[in-house]
C-alpha cells in the first residue's frame, strides 16, 4: 500500500491515517437498538458508534452548557434532514434489516 490510498472523489491522493483498535461490548438489547439505528441509517455499527463517540467528543470540548445545546440542537436538525434523505432507498440490492 506505500501509505497512501486513492480518493476516488476527489481524484487525489491522501495519507493514510492511523487507526486505533478499541472493543466495546453492549448487552443484546443496546446492541440491537445500536444496529437498527445504523442499520436505517444505511451504515454500519462501527460506524455509529465512531460518529456517536466523535459527537461526545465534540460537545465535550465546548466552553459552555449554552453553546452545547445549540451544537447539540443542530446536531439533531443534521441527524434528521439525513435520515429523512436515507428513505429514499439507493439504487442496488435491498439493505439487510436487523430484527
Amino acid at each position: 500500500m506505500g501509505g497512501f490510498s486513492a480518493d476516488p472523489g476527489a481524484g487525489r491522493v491522501a495519507r493514510a491515517v492511523a487507526l486505533h483498535a478499541t472493543t466495546i461490548r453492549f448487552a443484546d438489547r443496546a446492541y440491537t437498538a445500536i444496529a437498527r439505528a445504523a442499520d436505517g441509517q444505511g451504515i454500519s455499527v462501527s460506524q455509529s458508534v465512531r460518529q456517536a463517540a466523535l459527537i461526545r467528543a465534540a460537545l465535550d470540548e465546548l466552553d459552555s452548557a449554552e453553546e452545547a445545546l445549540h451544537t447539540a440542537h443542530d446536531l439533531l436538525a443534521i441527524a434528521r434532514e439525513v435520515r429523512r434523505l436515507a428513505e429514499i432507498d439507493p439504487p442496488g440490492p435491498p439493505r439487510r434489516r436487523v430484527s
